[in-house]
């Protein structure tokens, strides 16, 4: 293993050498054919610096405060996250409050709207957003053909000002699921207004589901930190514990959806999940602590960003889908953090 670390060093080292920043694109990114990676920088807590580039992979040009530069407008304070849903870029916006709706191809706003007390991550179902949040305890529905808004309790007794937190949110089995960061999954079946928690580890964070419809759950909690697999009864299957000090800061599946990407520390690494105990693998990346991951659903190119110091620009850097090699690699905004990619 020693060994093998080395030569990977080595070889990206060299790779890393050859690398060119972006060209500036400016409104030529918009009109594209090829896909675009919309880079989501939180910017700094209570500055309002948040800003969102828009990335061409394939002509690696960069079209940097892309958003800011279409609506003469700052987008808030701290951009969390996005998702594509009905023809809309959804961006939550945390300590603003908000979610806000643009064009994915022209990037102009199109909605806006307050969201719970710090929302954090959505997924979508039969026309609705549904939104975690940091502090309100409950999970925020939004109706994106009425736009009207409702709670969802999550906790019945919170024992404090973060209890209920929530932060990944997806659909499985035709379910809501949040992670709770108390320990628990919040599980919501939209058809029948029902909602229970299932006991998990304490510090869940990250959800995803595999190639084999199995719920994987990403869970740290200060030198703790695990992945467990919940089936579609929601019973755990499998519990990989990973070694002390190794902090799980994302988690993300490979474009086939049979092994997953970890960040554990902010260093990189792979974890087979057809045999999760005996399958993670390190890859070094150069001159990059890990912060933000993200997969390309096409290419299965892997996107990791570094926020470096948090106060300046941060790095992107761009491997393929072997985590062998490195593609490309440029400095966007400042923590930047998550990505949504666009397709035609």
């Amino acid at each position: 293993m020693r060994t093998f670390v080395i030569s990977l060093v080595c070889l990206s080292l060299v790779l890393g050498s050859c690398i060119k920043e972006p060209s500036g694109s400016g409104n030529a990114i918009i009109s594209s054919k090829n896909s675009r990676v919309a880079v989501l920088c939180e910017g700094n807590f209570m500055w309002n610096n948040a800003q969102l580039d828009i990335y061409n992979p394939d002509s690696n040009a960069l079209w940097p405060k892309a958003f800011e530069e279409v609506n003469k407008r700052p987008i808030g304070d701290v951009l969390q996250s996005g998702l594509i849903y009905g023809n809309t870029l959804w961006l939550i916006v945390n300590n603003s409050g908000i979610i806000i709706g643009v064009d994915p191809n022209t990037l102009k706003v199109k909605h806006q709207f307050e969201v719970g007390k710090s929302p954090r991550y959505a997924t979508s179902y039969k026309g609705k957003l549904y939104i975690s949040d940091l502090e309100n305890n409950a999970i925020t529905v939004l109706d994106t053909l009425s736009f009207e808004t409702e709670t969802l309790e999550v906790l019945p007794e919170p024992s404090g000002t973060f209890s209920g937190w929530t932060e990944n949110i997806t659909l499985f089995n035709g379910r809501i699921v949040s992670a709770v960061y108390d320990g628990y999954v919040w599980v919501y079946d939209p058809d029948l207004s029902q909602a229970k928690l299932i006991p998990t580890p304490r510090g869940t964070q990250y959800l995803s589901v595999d190639a084999q419809n199995r719920l994987w759950v990403g869970a740290s909690d200060g030198d703790s930190s695990s992945l467990t697999c919940l089936n579609s009864d929601f019973k755990v299957t499998e519990r990989v514990e990973f070694p002390p000090k190794n902090n799980l800061n994302r988690m993300c599946l490979s474009q086939t959806r049979d092994s997953m990407w970890l960040l554990l520390s902010g260093n990189l690494q792979c974890c087979d999940l057809r045999d999760p105990s005996k399958s993670v693998f390190v890859s070094v990346v150069p001159y990059t602590t890990g912060y933000g991951l993200s997969v390309h659903p096409k290419s299965g190119d892997i996107y990791i960003s570094d926020a470096y110091d948090y106060i300046s620009r941060g790095r992107v850097v761009v491997m393929n889908a072997g985590a062998d090699s490195i593609k490309h690699s440029f400095f966007t905004g400042i923590i930047p953090s998550n990505f949504v990619f666009l397709e035609d």
